[in-house]
């Protein structure tokens, strides 16, 4: 495990300073750009040899920006020569914003750098079909799918869209037929007669089936496929249950007959961690992780036709395993009118009555069970089994366990007076971190509780002032507090006087330990509308923050398994630092003071902003042109615009609503003067539409 760690540890390091050397490459060329015409640079550099990779990717990116396409290719061979993996990190990135959105230059990546493809190569080829139509793109992608995933996903799916996979199809059964224990040539049989909508695919589930089937029958895999893995007759249920339930019942419960081989315990425990949150590398026990999801495989089957008796013995099992969705369990014995499940539930509270998630299982199979009067009354017992402590966060966390479900259910009058008394209790104890995780559970709803608590009060500054720290990104939720903040701050019924006072509490708190503070304030502040306020901390903090890129916003993946749990670990500067983000840097800031800047209409401080503040300017000035011009400053907007231009001419973004304006005049002068000075760059033809 500490060999891996390091592996992960070296592999991310040489990621960021791939990052890194790419993004010194395009500030280089920002840094020249703001000084020379792009036309005229890209000129100079064509009729010189580069010497080093660095020089050569300067030249990729200048000739992109200039729009001269076929210099683009030119480079791309150029580079293409040299080109080792040993420096992908570095090269790649600028190689990728050069030849987006061209169609030719992509082709090219892909056949000498990428030639296995990669998660862009499904949008390349849709720009490719698109451009050129599908015949073509068919004819290049031929030779490449015999072994790659990528290009042949790719390529069937043009064939389907225009009526021509039935053949495929019928090759790919009679394969099968004779080589029935191929796996790989079933799924790549089902993925030809089949096309998953967006909504499915995102549901992320070990037993979510996104198959769609045509007039053909795939029934007869069933009987066809032969193998010994119970995975593989796992994974063809799942892939065959809303079409044919009563066949994925037969393989699902041939599944749970079969051992697991080697191979199984592999590829099951790869698979299954896929769904975990947060994500592993694999499962601790994948036999007992397949056979789990094949039972509640089964019961869904069971409960969507209607055959509740047939999931019973399995929501028995799998409650007895500690594995069951307790919810399920409800609905099944709802219908059965067996009371297994409720019996174990109500025999086990000796001995579990001091964990809060036995109470929370118990809740939810009431729930299922469509119960409401034993819901309230599981919740009153598990309340009053975890009494509030107060000032004593540790001591009070199997309550707000509790509390935590009880307020990401329904919103209900009898969740509300639960909560209401909470606050109420919290508050009389001066508990302002306890508050506070009380207002986590509120998030956005429960509106009157905060009128009553927040508006006209200084409470709010109380709670805050209790918290070190204000991540913008808190145990992987971005902008968390910022919404809390604006959740007791929005309310109509505030005294404007009164939410003047309590804002600028805040912006002295921010102000204290701008770090850990500032962008999460000043998000909700502009969020709010208060950008007077927001500039002046924005101005202070941009001088002490470090030039480091935003952090993305984390991809969470979501199962029934991961939810409903808080953490254990208040906002009160306990909190491990590695799960919270703060956004304190120039590219984030930045950012913010750029839009107060518009929104109060200080276009000479913007433009400075942009100028002298490091940042990445080019979508920046887009803004401020259209600022300028929908405040009337016409000159100033055509002034911002060609700037904007000079450092990548092809992004056209925002153009559209230029040409609602006057500035369309002086813009239009521009592009026709650019097409008569430099015949190589294909931008003014493209804005030229856009002006027309």
């Amino acid at each position: 495990m500490k060999i891996l760690s390091f592996l992960l540890a070296v592999l991310f390091l040489f990621a960021l300073e791939g990052h890194a050397q790419s993004k010194n490459i395009e500030s280089e060329v920002d840094r020249l750009l703001r000084k020379r015409d792009v036309g005229e640079l890209a000129g100079e550099l064509a009729a010189k040899k580069s010497a080093s990779l660095d020089e050569l990717l300067i030249r990729l990116s200048v000739f992109a920006r200039a729009g001269h396409r076929a210099r683009v290719a030119d480079a791309m061979k150029e580079l293409a020569a040299v080109y080792s993996d040993q420096n992908r990190a570095q090269v790649f990135p600028v190689v990728k914003r050069a030849i987006a959105g061209n169609v030719a230059a992509e082709r090219l990546f892909y056949e000498k750098f990428r030639p296995a493809g990669d998660a862009d190569a499904p949008a390349f080829i849709d720009r490719w079909r698109t451009q050129s139509g599908s015949e073509e793109v068919e004819k290049w992608l031929q030779p490449r799918i015999a072994d790659n995933d990528v290009w042949w996903n790719a390529w069937i799916g043009l064939k389907k869209e225009r009526g021509a996979a039935a053949d495929i199809a019928a090759d790919l059964a009679r394969r099968i037929r004779e080589n029935p224990a191929d796996f790989a040539l079933v799924e790549k049989y089902l993925g030809a007669l089949s096309t998953p909508t967006l909504a499915q695919i995102m549901e992320m589930s070990p037993i979510n089936s996104y198959e769609w089937f045509g007039p053909e029958d795939v029934s007869w895999l069933a009987d066809a496929f032969r193998t010994d893995s119970a995975y593989q007759t796992f994974a063809l249920a799942v892939r065959l249950q809303n079409g044919y339930p009563l066949v994925a019942e037969r393989l699902f419960k041939k599944s749970l007959a079969m051992p697991l081989t080697a191979a199984d315990a592999r590829t099951a425990g790869r698979e299954f961690a896929r769904y975990r949150f947060p994500a592993a590398q694999t499962v601790e026990n994948p036999e007992k992780e397949l056979r789990v999801w094949t039972k509640r495989a089964l019961v869904r089957l069971y409960r969507q036709s209607n055959q509740p008796e047939r999931a019973q013995t399995l929501v028995e099992e799998l409650t007895a395993d500690g594995a069951g969705d307790y919810y399920a369990a409800g609905a099944v014995q709802s219908a059965t009118l067996a009371r297994t499940v409720e019996t174990r539930l109500l025999d086990a509270e000796k001995r579990s009555e001091n964990d809060p998630a036995y109470w929370l299982d118990r809740v939810a199979y009431y729930e299922g069970r469509g119960d409401r009067a034993a819901v309230r009354d599981t919740y009153r017992k598990a309340l009053e089994k975890f009494p509030y402590k107060a000032l004593d966060w540790r001591a009070s966390y199997p309550r707000y366990f509790v509390l935590y479900r009880l307020g990401h259910g329904q919103e209900s009058a009898e969740s509300t007076g639960i909560l209401r008394q909470e606050f109420a209790a919290a508050r009389a104890a001066g508990d302002f971190v306890y508050l506070y995780e009380l207002m986590r559970i509120l998030v956005d709803d429960y509106e009157e509780i905060y009128e009553e608590f927040f508006v006209n009060s200084e409470l709010l500054p109380k709670v805050m002032a209790a918290l070190p720290a204000w991540p913008y990104e808190e145990d992987r939720m971005v902008g968390l507090l910022p919404a809390l903040i604006e959740s007791a701050m929005e309310s109509p019924k505030w005294n404007p006087r009164k939410r003047d006072a309590v804002w600028n509490e805040l912006v002295a708190l921010a102000a204290r330990n701008p770090e850990k503070r500032v962008y999460a304030l000043v998000s909700a502040l502009t969020d709010c509308d208060e950008y007077r306020k927001a500039i002046p901390l924005l101005e202070k903090s941009l001088k002490l923050a470090p030039v480091r890129t935003k952090a993305a916003p984390p991809v969470v993946n979501l199962t029934l398994d991961s939810l409903g749990k808080p953490s254990e670990t208040p906002a009160d500067g306990i909190s491990d630092e590695g799960r919270d983000a703060y956004w304190f840097d120039r590219d984030s800031l930045g950012d913010e003071l750029l839009d107060a800047y518009l929104a109060v209409g200080e276009f000479d401080k913007a433009a400075d902003l942009l100028t002298d503040g490091g940042l990445d300017s080019g979508f920046g000035l887009a803004r401020l042109a259209v600022a300028a011009a929908n405040k009337g400053k016409i000159n100033d907007a055509a002034r911002f615009w060609k700037r904007r231009a000079n450092l990548d001419r092809r992004n056209l973004d925002s153009l559209a609503e230029l040409a609602k304006t006057p500035a369309k005049t002086p813009l239009r002068e521009f592009y026709e003067r650019m097409k008569a000075t430099d015949p190589l760059t294909d931008a003014p033809e493209r804005a030229l539409e856009i002006l027309k």
